[in-house]
């Protein structure tokens, strides 16, 4: 039996290991090569452009070297403009009249009156704003209602 053995170790010693059957890098290598769309569709669409931008610059320069064509049309017709008639301002002492009926300035608060008077006849005929009372307390909130001629929620 030890002649069997001395054999098969004789065969084994002479044994060469054979290559990887299967190489797992370059297995993936097609893999990954076969499922890629193809290339030419956008390599084509790139062509395109690439045309079509030199044809408009081409364009662009022999335009640049031709006149630029002048079209004059006369078109008639009859246009009416208004005309603003003008209206004579008022002097400073002279009295604004409206359509209306002027309105009685005694019954509205003070603020409303310089308003309308300031509308009517501008800063310069401003009337002279009342001095404050020189008592040294500051008024009542009903104090100052009254004297712009509201009424006092309390009273009423």
């Amino acid at each position: 039996m030890s002649h069997d053995v001395n054999d098969l170790e004789d065969r084994l010693r002479g044994l060469a290991p054979a290559g990887p059957a299967l190489d797992r890098e370059a297995t993936l290598y097609r893999m990954g090569r076969a499922s890629a769309p193809p290339r030419w569709p956008w390599q084509a669409a790139s062509l395109v452009a690439a045309l079509v931008a030199v044809g408009l610059g081409v364009a662009w320069w022999q335009e640049r070297g031709r006149p630029p064509v002048e079209v004059v049309r006369v078109v008639e017709r009859v246009v009416e403009v208004p005309v603003a008639v003008p209206v004579p301002a008022p002097s400073p002492g002279e009295a604004v009249t409206y359509p209306w009926p002027a309105p009685d300035l005694r019954d509205r608060p003070l603020y409303l009156r310089l308003q309308d008077q300031v509308l009517r006849h501008g800063l310069d005929g401003l009337m002279a704003l009342p001095t404050p009372r020189p008592t040294g307390r500051t008024p009542t909130r009903d104090e100052l209602l009254q004297e712009m001629g509201l009424e006092s929620e309390r009273g009423s």
